[in-house]
């Protein structure tokens, strides 16, 4: 008799730590899903959208230079005389 209530003991010490583990485990994984997913919306989106805001500004300013040399450039060769290379 003392053996089979002992068994039923373990045997429910054992169910609830494991359903306790178990529950840790997945409310563990939750809240490192739900970190990740706070980090990429508060930080890796905006910071990659403020890259492209600031890469717009130098691409402008490089066509920019790229259209005044190449008027440059043009303007230079209808009025110089040629030269041997």
């Amino acid at each position: 008799m003392r053996r089979s209530v002992y068994d039923q003991r373990l045997l429910h010490w054992s169910l609830g730590i494991g359903f306790v583990v178990a529950d840790l485990l997945y409310a563990l994984g939750f809240a490192l899903w739900t970190g990740v997913v706070v980090v990429v919306f508060i930080q890796v989106i905006p910071e990659v959208r403020r890259r492209q805001f600031k890469q717009m500004p130098d691409a402008y300013e490089a066509a920019q230079r790229e259209q005044v040399r190449a008027g440059t450039d043009q303007a230079s060769g209808e009025d110089a005389a040629p030269t041997a290379r």
